[in-house]
């Protein structure tokens, strides 16, 4: 099929009963790339990528086991090679050393928490 859906030119309505029916496809082959699959740890990148490179992203963490509901390196260096931007320009140098030593929390709150007495105190 060849039609597509501009997304931005359909009612909330729709735009909502979309993303709710692709909600139920996350983790699966089926995801279409609307519904979001990640937590708040991605938030910032992967809420402003294209469809395309959501389901890209998503299939390829299905394939490999990972998880985008947990805080990990794995996760930001699949972003990187997805996305063709190195980590370090999507995060901060000193946390993204600290997730290839296993520093970080993989909860995100815990992650926060981390975050906030290793950086800011």
């Amino acid at each position: 099929m060849s039609d597509l859906i501009n997304l931005n030119a359909i009612s909330y309505g729709a735009s909502s009963e979309i993303r709710k029916l692709d909600k139920k496809f996350v983790g699966t082959e089926d995801y279409m790339g609307v519904a979001f699959f990640w937590s708040h740890e991605y938030k910032h990148t992967l809420r402003d990528v294209s469809i395309t490179q959501r389901r890209t992203i998503h299939h390829k963490a299905l394939k490999l086991g990972i998880d985008f509901t947990k805080v990990g390196v794995k996760q930001w260096e699949l972003l990187s090679r997805v996305l063709k931007v190195p980590v370090e320009s999507m995060i901060n140098k000193k946390y993204y050393k600290a997730l290839k030593e296993n520093k970080v929390p993989k909860d995100y709150l815990k992650a926060c928490e981390w975050m906030e007495e290793v950086f800011y105190k």
